[in-house]
């Protein structure tokens, strides 16, 4: 029977259906990964379930795989077979196989959702029902039953999914090769181990009885494991390695591989062990929900990735070096030397084999040997020749290594490295790269770069010798302290003469800090100078203590309501800050940089009253002692899917073309621990693209120290490292500010070495038995002193000096030893030789002096003490078990045996309680009986040998320890197990005072913290443990703090019961406090914060208490060099510190030397002092405490200001000032604009009842008001009435006085007058002020008919009628019944005739406010005129401009635009160069190149903030500045474009046309033009000229189309610049031929015109080009009458010529 035929589909016809592979990852227990399997084949209708077994029996099924077992002979031996079947499960095979897998499960559901929708659509036809079977009914047989109904199945649950198909993987992938949508990782987290009986919590009634019975029947119940399993963390930890793997491979892939768009994603599984089943339950909707979550997110991810594009990066090529240019020149001649001398022997090797050519006669012998003479000759040139290139080549590689940081070395070959600092390292770094760019663009060798000659130097040297230097007298300098640029650097130049101060000093002017320069205040103060003199002359008054005092107290409130407004939660008080410090503008910016190095917070508040800024920086120390900040950078380039997931906000306009793993995911995180000790504890976490980086630091007072590979610790002129070496042996390293480097090793060994090569240092006793002798101490690389006291010197030539403390000295060189013992015997190999030696005894002393003829020089004294002095300098003194080693150029080590020690064989115990042994004799501790001391300046390292007892029985260790005490007080101990201990000098200081209290440098409780067990330690005390490599400790609130070099930071705080707090995966940008410890208390103590007050005039203070400056005063008080001289005044102290900067250089060997004995050469005595004394100071004010009851007097004199402010404003109001309603305001205000209308009328020629009609007073409706009310606002108006009247009685008498005649003499007044301008002194003032300045508005007396005389009447009676009405008015006369109350009594009554003139005017200070009004009246008016007359409507003269003419040059449009970001954000930051012209300071600040802006990104600017000396927010606002110029910048002009729109009009069917537009270059700089065609592609767009426009050319961009298509047609095209990108429309219409033709003859008939436009050009049926006729449509030319016929003759001129001189003639 033939085989079924399989149903045939059409795939086109299936219905499409969406898959998404997810593969798992336990990273749990094994049992509890089983389970959750197990969960998972209670599957959904979308999920299908796969194992890696299914597709390894899927390949076996296609023959894809096949077990090699099952393989027979027959097969093994057939190669196709075994060529196409795979016999290894490669993961090539496996990715082949899940790939085919998913293709035919998908087809499969695809067929299967097929035919139940061809099933729905075609129902199948129902079966009859047979009727029963008689037969079956004979035989007795029953009917079947009918089968039984299905279970209802419930509703599925329905989830918001972007598939159809959801595939569940376990096992697969394993390797990065097997691919896969997505990887779920599942992690376990154990939230409860269980196990506990929760009966035990339920607190019965008689509770004491049943806790006593349960103490009773205890039993020790089995210990819980809070761990896996050890099956359970294997497969844990082999799961977890799998995903490492992969996602370590997808880092290292390129960008476009496949494997980038794998996505791993991690799921926390919280795990209850109580309640598991439930929680995985849980877990199994939870898992479902994120797979669905992640179909959605990948949907839109491919949404939104299609609409982005990427700027692509141009590359930039590097200049070549002129070096490497001449070179290859070299190199070239060379080679095109070689190839003619090769073409030419080929062509006479050609001549010779050329047919026909004549063989050549036999030579002789003399030809032949000439020609080998030749040949020979042209050889001996040839190797010449290449000698040559050889020799050129070589001095070029030569010049090259010569020049390779020359200047840079010449510049610090005169300069003390201790007295740089490494911002003056990188300015003459700088310096040689300036150097280097002048000779790379000159080619030519700058004179900086240039080496002198060593005749130039021998000659310089005979110079100094014979005209030495003058010597310096001495001289009194004095530094401020604070200024820690010159205390360093004090008098260092450079090797030009630069001084180092200055320049660092420049550094710092580009540095912005708070209050300097007006930095974070406004640009204009908000009160005046005179304003702010009188409030506070207002305010001083009231004050109790001294101006200075008050005021220091106003600034401490005011810090203290600064702090709790931003920490409510802490309680503020600044009364302790006695001591206050002023500083200049350069020493507070240091003090700045120091405060704001380690990032704390900073507040600022203005005072407007003071125009000042209060600068506050503190340390945020929330409930929980732990802080976290978090910075984000915005995404500049694509992302993958599992960033796009993670990040989802991408803000960006645009992205660069780089890869994201290198610059994508930008951001930083950082906690930060405050234990109570005062110090703090920084971990950050960074990452650039997909690499994070670490950073661990504890600030502790002046010490900073944390783990990077190697402990390190820094202070302020010594670094020390700690690093395990390959034996796990600690090694302590430090490396000294002069470049010194010690390293003690484990055995005991010190080695010494310099960075660079130290010249030899001025000594007091230099022995030089020879004038010719040359010491070699610049060929020293490193000296090593050992443990017995000898020294072995490295030289750089490769020999090696060892010198022996009994004189004996032995050397290899070349690869022998040579031994000088010090009886002066010499052996070189197996010869011995003698050599000259003296010997004598001293008679003083009786010391015996030998002297060797190799410098080497022994004393031995009576004592059997030995001093020894070698060649170089080295002294060495023997005395019994002691042996001291001292160079001035190195450190000096001693070395002490006890003889006793080394045979008794010291072993410490375990715990605390030997902690004391060895306080008063360290040899009590050492196991070998020997201490080496090494001393560097005021350091101090002590090293010796311990053994110690382990827990084991009869089990020991022996560690090398090393005690280093700093100058401070402080003391390190590192211990070779990779344990280090530190106690600082305020720590220290603590510790005592909480201990046995002795004297500060014989306290013993340091000394116990240094050697009890870790555990035990007290708070404040840091311990290192390097092979755990992690930094902990405690604080005094038994919270404990630690960080691990893996990034792990812990902190339990013990009001939390230790429990470290949850570390949130995400964080917002900015500062966050964990939820479980906002719950908690805050910290009672703080950190201290630091006050700074700055004026506006750069100067500042700060304010500090005792507990800040105690360690200053300590060290200060130990300090012999350091006077303190202590100032008393009235309110204050003055405290001052001067101290002496001498460089003391400590001598540890000091003895008596014969001087009488004629063998010992004579000694050159030299000063090591320098030769001017410097001293520096540092000054204190030191004011009273701020206490409680100071506090109280200051509220109270506060309180009294306050108090008279308001007497002053009740007065105010009680004449006239009172709080009015809004309807009473607005009649007030209509009332006196009334006024003001009156005082501009002239009333001299009105009567008073005229006047007073004018005045019209506005009516106020009263709804339900008072009578009391109404007459009070009666009063009111009748008062304003009545001022204005009187304002008008003083106008008419000021007009009758100034129309009255002058008097010729002066009116002697005598006896009692009624104004003080009719005595003499006020007739005198009168007559010095102008009679017209008190005339308000009055117009001039018009010319009337009569004498002047008649006007001056007229104008007197109408002044004294004026005059008797108002009287009348003031005495009830007919206007009594008027409302008005009289507020001023009526003026006194004179007789007529004797009225005498009053001039009112006003006082001195009011005449002085008027003055200052009317001043800046003018100058506001003259300001406006001018800022009006130079505007465009006005010309030169001043004189308005008529209307604007239409010119081709003020022509302006308005084209569409974009701006151009491409070029904006690249290259528009590298064309601009900033020059100062001064010759003084001249510098060239170049402009990035292409390639450097390019690369730079926003790692590169968060490294820069890694020194503090940056800040991020000023780094980018100065990255950002000519971008921002750019685009605000209203002046700036690019290009104009006419016309904006192309527009064709209507053309001919089949033709060719072109326009043009023209476009002008507005900018100030020659631009290029780019041109990007339209996409219509019969539209061609091109210039005719090329190149760039100069600044106010034009350039025509011409439009040509082919017109092949009949209909209307529009694009358009883009002409790109530097700044904007323009779009420009074309538009037309293209007409059938006979349309065309029709419409235009029709055209032409009615208006005389053709169809096609004017400034269209027809090419196809246009004449041939005329060279005249061309320039007749330039806009740019005149317009000219030429014939076309007119022929020139080339002789014209010369007949002209001839023709004139007939004339002359």
């Amino acid at each position: 029977m033939p085989p079924k035929k399989q149903e045939e589909f059409d795939i086109n016809a299936l219905p499409p259906m969406k898959h998404l592979s997810v593969g798992l990852r336990f990273d749990c227990g094994r049992q509890r990964a089983h389970k959750l399997q197990n969960l998972l084949k209670d599957s959904r209708s979308f999920q299908r379930n796969v194992t890696r077994e299914d597709i390894i029996q899927f390949l076996k099924e296609k023959n894809i795989y096949v077990d090699p077992a099952l393989l027979n002979d027959k097969q093994k031996k057939d190669t196709k077979f075994m060529a196409e079947i795979a016999t290894e499960l490669t993961p090539e095979v496996m990715n082949k196989g899940f790939n085919l897998f998913i293709q035919e499960a998908v087809l499969n559901a695809r067929k299967l959702k097929y035919q139940q929708q061809q099933e729905k659509l075609n129902p199948p036809p129902v079966a009859a029902v047979k009727k029963d079977d008689k037969k079956d009914t004979k035989k007795g047989k029953d009917a079947p039953p009918p089968p039984p109904p299905e279970p209802e199945k419930p509703p599925e649950k329905e989830y918001n999914k972007n598939f159809d198909l959801l595939y569940l993987f376990t096992g697969y992938p394993e390797t990065h090769q097997e691919q896969i949508d997505l990887i779920v990782v599942i992690k376990e987290k154990v939230v409860n181990w269980g196990g506990v009986d929760m009966a035990l919590l339920e607190q019965p009634e008689d509770f004491q009885d049943d806790i006593t019975k349960r103490m009773e029947e205890f039993e020790q119940p089995p210990p819980i494991k809070k761990q896996l399993s050890e099956e359970s963390q294997h497969f844990s930890q082999q799961e977890r390695s799998i995903v490492q793997k992969i996602k370590y491979t997808r880092s290292q892939s390129q960008r476009n591989d496949p494997l980038r768009n794998l996505t791993i994603k991690e799921i926390i599984l919280e795990m209850d062990l109580d309640a598991e089943d439930d929680l995985l339950k849980q877990f199994h909707e939870q898992l479902l929900e994120e797979i669905c979550a992640f179909s959605q997110d990948q949907q839109q991810f491919n949404d939104w990735i299609v609409t982005k594009k990427t700027q692509p990066l141009l590359t930039k090529q590097e200049p070549q070096d002129p070096f490497d240019i001449e070179v290859d020149k070299i190199k070239k001649e060379a080679r095109d030397a070689e190839e003619q001398q090769r073409l030419q022997e080929e062509a006479i090797l050609a001549e010779k084999n050329k047919k026909g050519a004549k063989k050549e006669a036999k030579k002789t012998e003399a030809e032949l040997e000439a020609e080998r003479q030749a040949i020979a000759e042209q050889q001996r040139k040839e190797e010449a020749r290449k000698q040559q290139i050889e020799l050129a080549l070589e001095n070029q590689k030569k010049m090259k290594e010569k020049l390779h940081l020359q200047y840079y070395k010449k510049q610090l070959q005169s300069l003390d490295l201790i007295k740089t600092s490494p911002i003056i390292l990188l300015e003459v770094l700088l310096d040689q790269h300036q150097s280097e760019q002048v000779y790379l663009a000159t080619g030519k060798v700058p004179p900086c770069l240039e080496d002198v000659e060593d005749a130039e130097q021998v000659q310089r040297i005979l110079q100094g010798i014979t005209h030495p230097k003058p010597v310096i007298e001495y001289q009194q300098l004095l530094i401020d302290e604070c200024d820690e640029i010159e205390v360093r650097s004090y008098w260092a130049k450079l090797n030009d003469q630069q001084s180092v101060s200055e320049r660092e000093r420049k550094i710092f002017d580009n540095l912005c800090f708070p209050g300097i320069d007006r930095f974070m205040m406004p640009e204009q103060p908000e009160k005046s100078e005179k304003l702010r003199k009188a409030l506070k002359s207002k305010l001083h008054p009231f004050i109790n203590v001294d101006v200075l005092e008050f005021e220091r107290r106003q600034n401490l409130i005011q810090f203290e309501d600064l702090l709790k407004e931003n920490e409510p939660e802490h309680e503020w008080w600044f009364g302790d800050r006695t001591y206050l410090e002023r500083h200049n503008k350069n020493t507070l910016r240091q003090k700045f940089l120091q405060a704001l190095l380690h990032d704390p917070q900073v507040l600022t508040k203005y005072l407007p009253d003071d125009d000042a800024l209060i600068v506050c920086c503190y340390y945020k120390n929330p409930p929980g002692r732990v802080l976290r900040k978090k910075w984000s950078a915005e995404w500049r380039v694509l992302p993958n899917l599992e960033n796009w997931i993670n990040v989802r906000t991408f803000n960006s306009d645009f992205f660069y073309d780089i890869d994201y793993q290198q610059i994508g995911n930008l951001h930083e995180r950082t906690k930060i621990l405050y234990p109570t000790d005062n110090s703090i504890i920084v971990a950050t976490k960074y990452q650039v693209g997909d690499k994070f980086h670490l950073r661990f630091r504890v600030i502790k007072e002046n010490i900073v120290f944390g783990l990077r590979d190697s402990f390190y610790a820094e202070m302020n002129d010594l670094r020390l490292t700690v690093q395990l070496e390959n034996d796990d042996k600690a090694i302590l390293n430090l490396s000294l500010k002069d470049g010194l480097c010690l390293r003690f090793t484990p055995s005991g060994d010190v080695i010494q070495k310099y960075l660079y090569s130290k010249q030899q240092q001025s000594t007091q006793t230099l022995l030089n038995l020879y004038d010719n002798a040359e010491i070699n101490h610049e060929l020293e690389t490193q000296r090593i002193i050992t443990g017995m006291g000898s020294v072995i010197v490295y030289k750089k030539d490769g020999s090696i000096v060892v010198l022996y403390a009994n004189g004996n000295v032995a050397t290899y060189r070349n690869d022998q030893w040579t031994t000088t013992n010090n009886k002066g015997f010499k052996k070189v190999g197996n010869k011995v030789d003698k050599i000259p030696c003296a010997t004598k005894t001293d008679p003083e002393s009786g010391a015996i002096v030998y002297i060797r003829d190799d410098q080497t020089m022994v004393i031995k004294y009576k004592d059997g003490s030995q001093y020894t002095k070698h060649y170089d300098g080295t002294i060495m003194l023997s005395e019994k078990d002691k042996v001291t080693v001292e160079h001035p150029n190195f450190a000096t080590v001693r070395v002490t045996l006890d003889r006793v020690k080394m045979r008794t064989d010291t072993i410490i115990g375990m715990g605390s309680a030997y902690a004391n042994v060895g306080f008063d004799n360290i040899f009590e501790r050492s196991n070998d009986g020997r201490l080496i001391e090494t001393f560097v300046g005021d350091i101090k390292v002590v090293s010796y040998l311990e053994k110690q007892e382990l827990p084991e029985y009869k089990q020991f260790k022996s560690n090398r320890i090393n005690l280093l005490y700093l100058a401070d007080g402080g003391v390190i101990k590192v211990v070779d197990d990779g344990e280090i201990v530190l106690v600082t000098s305020e720590e220290r200081v603590r510790l005592n005072t909480k201990g046995e209290q002795k004297p500060l440098w014989n306290d013993l409780d340091y000394w116990l913290q240094l050697f009890s067990v870790a555990d035990e330690r007290k708070a404040g005390v840091y311990t290192v443990s390097l092979k755990q490599k992690i930094i902990f400790t405690k604080d005094e609130e038994s919270n404990y703090f630690s960080i691990n070099q893996d990034g792990e930071v812990i902190s339990k705080i013990s009001v939390s019961l230790n429990q470290e707090p949850q570390s949130p995966d995400n964080i917002p940008d900015g500062l966050f406090v964990d939820e479980e410890n906002k719950f908690l208390p805050p910290p009672k103590s703080w950190i201290h914060p630091r006050l700074f007050l700055v004026n506006n005039d750069n100067t500042g203070v700060e304010f500090y208490n005792e507990q800040q400056l105690e360690y200053y005063l300590r060290v200060k008080g130990s300090n012999h060099l350091c006077t303190k001289v202590v100032d008393d005044f009235k309110n204050y102290k003055s405290i001052s510190f001067l101290t002496e900067l001498k460089h003391i250089s400590k001598k540890f060997i000091n003895v008596h030397i014969p001087q009488t004995l004629d063998i010992i050469p004579k000694t050159v005595q030299k000063s090591t002092q320098i030769p001017v004394r410097v001293f520096t100071y540092r000054n204190f004010l030191q004011y009273q405490l701020f206490d409680k009851d100071s506090r109280v007097q200051h509220d109270g004199c506060l309180l009294k200001y306050d108090g008279w402010l308001k007497a002053i404003q009740k007065t105010q109001n009680e004449f006239g000032v009172i709080q009015k309603s809004e309807e009473e305001r607005d009649a007030e205000f209509m009332i006196q604009m009334r006024i003001l209308e009156s005082r501009k009328t002239d009333y001299t020629t009105e009567s008073y009842d005229e006047a007073k009609q004018k005045i019209k007073i506005p009516e106020i409706k009263l709804d339900s008001e008072s009578e009391e009310v109404t007459i009070q606002k009666s009063a009111r108006q009748a008062n304003t009435v009545q001022q204005a009247l009187i304002d008008l009685q003083r106008k008419a008498i000021a007009v009758k006085y100034t129309k009255q005649p002058k008097q010729q003499k002066e009116i002697e007044v005598t006896g009692f007058v009624e104004n003080y301008f009719d005595t003499k002194e006020g007739i005198e003032i009168s007559k010095k002020f102008p009679k017209e300045v008190f005339i308000i508005n009055v117009k001039p007396r018009e010319k009337i008919q009569g004498t002047e005389g008649t006007q001056e009447i007229q104008s007197q009676q109408q002044i004294q009628q004026q005059q008797q009405l108002f009287q009348q008015s003031q005495q009830g006369g007919p206007a009594s019944n008027d409302p008005i109350i009289n507020l001023e009594n009526p003026p006194p009554q004179y007789p007529q005739g004797q009225l005498k003139p009053i001039i009112i005017k006003p006082s001195v200070f009011t005449q002085a406010e008027i003055d200052e009004e009317i001043k800046l009246k003018k100058i506001n008016d003259d300001a406006l005129k001018y800022r009006s007359v130079k505007r465009k409507d006005f010309d030169l003269l001043g004189k308005e401009r008529q209307e604007i003419k239409k010119v081709p040059c003020l022509l302006k449009t308005n084209p569409k635009m974009e701006l151009n970001q491409k070029y904006i954000l690249t290259d528009a930051t590298t064309e601009n160069r900033v020059k100062i012209s001064s010759m003084a300071t001249r510098v060239y600040q170049h402009a990035p190149g292409i390639a450097e802006m390019r690369g730079e990104g926003m790692h590169q600017t968060i490294i820069r903030t890694l020194d503090k000396k940056n800040n991020l927010d000023d780094l980018m606002e100065r990255k950002n500045l000519m971008i921002s110029n750019d685009l605000n910048d209203k002046l700036r002009k690019d290009l104009l474009i006419f016309p904006i729109t192309v527009i064709f009009g209507d053309l001919r069917l089949n033709g060719t046309y072109e326009t043009k537009v023209s476009v002008k270059n507005e900018d100030i700089l020659a631009q290029r033009i780019v041109i990007k065609q339209p996409s219509y592609k019969f539209i061609k767009v091109y210039m005719k000229q090329m190149g760039s426009i100069s600044l106010g050319l034009t350039r025509d961009v011409f439009i040509q189309i082919q017109a092949t298509q009949a209909g209307q047609f529009s694009d358009e095209f883009q002409i790109v610049s530097k700044h904007a990108i323009y779009t420009i429309p074309i538009t037309g219409q293209i007409l059938e031929q006979q349309i065309f033709d029709k419409v235009n003859q029709e055209q032409i008939k009615t208006q005389s015109k053709s169809l096609l436009k004017k400034h269209v050009k027809d090419l196809k049926h246009q004449n041939k080009p005329d060279v005249i006729g061309d320039s007749q449509d330039s806009d740019l030319l005149p317009r000219m009458t030429y014939d076309r016929n007119f022929k020139i003759d080339p002789t014209a001129n010369q007949k002209n010529e001839e023709n004139s001189d007939d004339d002359d003639q």
